[in-house]
């Protein structure tokens, strides 16, 4: 897969939550591992020395299935603002953005 379509892989959960309104099963613990294993393949993917933001977060979704629903949600507001900030509104651009910052 292309760079562009692992920000998107991440995106797609973050989107379906914020339709939800951060509410009910969009904001469930099931929706924790598959969040954190599509930011692992993003930061894997990342040049060295990008996404340093999102690395931080990725740290705070370690426990995500602990959190209450309140900061669940907002743990997904932030992984939604994280991704606008570091790659932009679309994937198209994302891979740009990210190799303009590590060049």
């Amino acid at each position: 897969m292309s760079f562009e379509a692992w920000v998107e892989a991440l995106r797609a959960p973050l989107f379906s939550a914020s339709r939800e309104q951060f509410a009910g099963a969009a904001v469930g613990v099931e929706v924790g591992e598959p969040l954190r294993a599509a930011l692992d393949r993003v930061l894997a993917a990342a040049p060295d020395g990008t996404c340093e933001e999102l690395s931080r977060w990725r740290k705070r979704l370690a426990g995500f299935e602990e959190m209450t629903d309140g900061e669940r949600a907002v743990e997904l507001a932030r992984g939604l603002r994280l991704c606008q900030a570091e790659f932009g509104g679309g994937a198209a651009r994302a891979g740009a953005g990210v190799r303009a910052r590590a060049g």
